[in-house]
């Protein structure tokens, strides 16, 4: 009797650890089956490829991918126009020696990134190379740059070493961009203290107004 009971549990057991196996197996296939997980990646701001500027910014740098020759500045690659410099999407493989102000690191599946704007790059022996975007990666022209309430027009010119351009017209808004000593803005817009310019990528931004000098007045209707 006693071994007619230990073969029954045995029996038990090993129809139950079957199943588990079975319903292991079906799990995981059912996982595998799964697509992969998106990363949404929404961009501070959106570089406007095509924008044409009439001469490159200050500290600009010169880098070369397949014999062809790119302007670099503030995580921006400009290419030789007929009537100035245009704002290009970078090529992949060009290498930067650094990234520029905002970047962000991003881990997909266990491997490092880094992104600025909606353009990849990976840590390289001699700085940075631009990457395909990863397959897992949605990237969403997303902005939260604050538009001005009231217009205004004219130039200034950046009055200290380096400016910090931000989202907002307040210092609780964060820089998303950095313009160099003696660059010239148009002015769009103002607030309290603040001017709304032309960036050189052909975006906009808010700059405080005590750190420039005024070029061109405003134009008188």
């Amino acid at each position: 009797m006693l071994m007619k009971i230990r073969v029954s549990g045995c029996f038990i057991f090993i129809f139950i650890s079957v199943i588990a196996i079975f319903f292991t197996l079906l799990t995981d296939d059912s996982l595998a089956r799964r697509p992969p997980k998106k990363v949404v990646v929404a961009p501070p701001r959106a570089v406007r490829h095509g924008h044409v500027i009439p001469r490159l910014p200050p500290e600009h740098r010169r880098v070369w991918h397949n014999k062809n020759a790119y302007f670099y500045h503030g995580g921006v690659f400009y290419r030789p126009g007929p009537s100035g410099f245009i704002v290009v999407r970078p090529p992949v493989g060009v290498v930067v020696t650094n990234l520029p102000v905002g970047f962000r690191r991003l881990w997909i599946g266990g491997t490092g990134f880094y992104v600025y704007g909606d353009v990849f790059y990976r840590r390289v022996p001699n700085g940075y190379a631009v990457i395909e975007t990863p397959p897992q990666v949605i990237v969403e022209d997303s902005s939260d740059l604050v538009q001005p309430a009231v217009s205004a027009t004219g130039k200034v010119s950046v009055a200290v070493e380096v400016l910090n351009v931000r989202s907002g017209p307040s210092l609780m808004h964060p820089t998303i961009f950095q313009i160099q000593k003696g660059y010239i803005m148009e002015i769009h817009g103002k607030s309290d203290g603040w001017l709304y310019v032309l960036l050189p990528n052909g975006e906009y931004g808010w700059v405080m107004k005590e750190f420039t000098t005024l070029v061109e007045p405003p134009a008188s209707g």
